[in-house]
């Protein structure tokens, strides 16, 4: 692992002021690299700097068995830290996908699970049109660290940090709750963004 890594020192440089200065962190973890990697890289800048980790971990119960692709998300990490963070379900997976994120963010605020709650969102790519709408939080309770970044950007911070079981274990697909269907949106970006560093990806689902 190279904790030098010149992303993962600015993404730290970033994360780092925000967790001294709240209480309780919470993370949506869908089962997916993206987020699966803000919450490793939170608890490695924990790590690094002798701080307890207080985070919260929330997912929606998609159809897509996102409970199931993120409790080994979960597994992985307690494990590489020796934590116990455990699932909470916010959200109504019955609505559209489109709406579902910003269902389980009000539940998330409602319930008032955490200060401050991190989305893992990146930009979509330019050369991928028809994508997912993805919007910047208006209230000062979500952070998204990567909303400026495509996803290319985390791909190349998880290759630096050495974090190849990621790839093996988050789930992209929208249509498959196991196999990637190579034909969704998700599963076109993230193939775009390994491809666009000469990456061959080890993950399948």
């Amino acid at each position: 692992m190279n904790r030098n890594s010149p992303l993962f020192q600015e993404l730290m440089e970033d994360l780092l002021p925000r967790i001294k200065a709240n209480n309780k962190i919470g993370f949506f973890i869908s089962g997916g690299f993206d987020s699966g990697l803000l919450l490793y890289s939170a608890c490695l800048v924990c790590e690094i700097n002798g701080i307890d980790p207080n985070f919260v971990v929330l997912t929606i119960p998609r159809y897509d068995d996102s409970i199931v692709h993120a409790t080994r998300i979960i597994d992985w990490i307690n494990q590489r830290f020796n934590l116990t963070l455990d699932l909470i379900q916010v959200g109504n997976p019955d609505l559209h996908h489109s709406k579902q994120i910003l269902s389980g963010c009000q539940d998330a605020e409602k319930h008032n699970y955490a200060d401050l709650f991190l989305l893992a969102e990146t930009t979509n790519p330019k050369i991928l049109p028809n994508g997912p709408i993805r919007s910047r939080s208006p209230s000062p309770r979500f952070y998204q660290p990567w909303f400026d970044k495509t996803k290319d950007h985390t791909v190349a911070l998880s290759l630096e940090l050495g974090v190849k079981e990621l790839q093996k274990i988050s789930h992209t697909c929208t249509q498959s709750k196991t196999i990637r269907c190579k034909q969704c949106w998700q599963c076109q970006e993230r193939a775009w963004a390994f491809s666009s560093l000469g990456v061959v990806d080890i993950g399948t689902m």
